[in-house]
């Protein structure tokens, strides 16, 4: 089945009671922005408002929109790729 679970984290990794050896290897992602995970799991559970399931369709889709979100640049990267552009420039002009 496929899960999300909701206020994942506080201080540490809050799995809500599930047991971790029954989430499929590799198949966890976490989005930090809304502090919530998805994974596939392969046991019981007790209810819990937040462990929520969800279908296989939204589980790919939370995959695809964390794994979009890691290929975007990071404003660290912008301001290296600025700093490199400046250096260019500043090359040029100086007559390097």
């Amino acid at each position: 089945m496929f899960l999300k679970v909701k206020n994942f984290m506080d201080k540490n990794v809050d799995y809500k009671g599930l047991i971790i050896d029954s989430i499929k290897p590799f198949s966890q992602s976490v989005d930090y922005d809304k502090n919530e995970s998805v994974f596939i799991y392969n046991d019981t559970y007790e209810e819990n408002e937040d462990i929520i399931e969800i279908t296989e369709e939204e589980y790919l889709m939370f995959k695809e929109e964390i794994e979009n979100k890691l290929k975007q640049p990071t404003e660290v990267d912008l301001l290296k790729q600025q700093i490199e552009s400046l250096s260019i420039a500043m090359a040029k002009i100086i007559g390097m």
